[in-house]
Formats: structure tokens, sequence, C-alpha cells
């Protein structure tokens, strides 16, 4: 596990040549983008990037305008390798946010992260 920040932490919960399936945990913010990526680079190297991410917000607690926007961020740089982002596990008062900001539309949002390697393998 690595540390986001005080109040947050990163699990890799599993792996594949295709996707990373992440588990983060406490609150998400701006700042936690460039942790997030920093804690992957310590643990997998650079070429996590070449893989599709699976971010399982279960763990986390809080998120806010600029935690989507690093989750935008995110999606961006993931494109760029040909990779791209998609989000389970979802806490509902995170979901009820997403909905309103039509977060889906810019990014694949599943239940569980059986369903999200469906759409990355399918």
């Amino acid at each position: 596990m690595a540390t986001l920040d005080n109040s947050a932490a990163v699990t890799i919960a599993a792996s594949d040549d295709a996707w990373l399936h992440v588990r983060p945990e406490g609150p998400l913010s701006w700042d936690s983008h460039a942790k997030l990526a920093e804690a992957l680079d310590m643990e997998m190297g650079f070429e996590w990037r070449n893989r599709s991410l699976i971010l399982d917000l279960d763990g986390v607690t809080f998120i806010d305008s600029s935690g989507i926007s690093s989750l935008l961020t995110l999606v961006r740089e993931l494109e760029q390798h040909g990779s791209r982002l998609i989000l389970c596990g979802v806490p509902p008062l995170i979901d009820k946010t997403f909905r309103l900001v039509r977060l889906s539309k810019m990014i694949p949002i599943t239940n569980d992260a059986s369903a999200a390697r469906a759409i990355i393998e399918g």
C-alpha cells in the first residue's frame, strides 16, 4: 500500500497485461492525481500507463470538484498511451455527484471490477 497523503492511500488489488485494478482510500482531491501517479510509478514503474486503469472507489470517503478534475486529467494521460480509465465501486453519495456532473459520459462507471474488466477485454 502506498500513501497518497496524510489521510489517503492506494492499494494495487490485481493486474494483468491489459489492466491494473487500483483501490484508493480516503479523500480524492487535485493533489491525489499526482500522488496516485507517483505511487503507481513507485510500485509498477512507468509502464502502468500502458494498461487500462480500473479505479475502485469503494474506499473513497470524499471527492471535490478538483478531485473530479484530476480524474479527467488521468483520463487524458491514459488515452495518450492508448489506455483508458474505468471507475467501479463508487459510493452512493459520490455516485450522486458523478451523475449530477454527467461524469459517466466521459468515464465508464461500473458496479464492480469484473464488469470493468469485461469492458476492457470486450
